[in-house]
């Protein structure tokens, strides 16, 4: 998923540019609505990514790793 969202994020970007291409209103109108979708979808897989990798973290911590003795948890 990470290198997934810099493809999205440059195909999204030629879209947007393509938009301003585009003479017949009634397209432009398509073209905006599937832009703001892809928006949409790529804010929610980084949101994701985050979350994830912020939970990786705290199983890191809690399985004892990436941490020293004295900053493990009590159990």
């Amino acid at each position: 998923m990470k290198a997934d969202v810099p493809k999205m994020k440059a195909s999204l970007a030629q879209m947007k540019a393509n938009i301003l291409t585009i003479k017949d209103v009634n397209e432009t109108a398509r073209w905006q609505n599937n832009v703001e979708m892809w928006e949409t979808m790529i804010a929610h897989m980084e949101h994701m990514q985050k979350h994830m990798e912020s939970m990786e973290t705290g199983m890191m911590q809690d399985h004892g790793m990436g941490t020293t003795p004295s900053e493990k948890k009590p159990q």
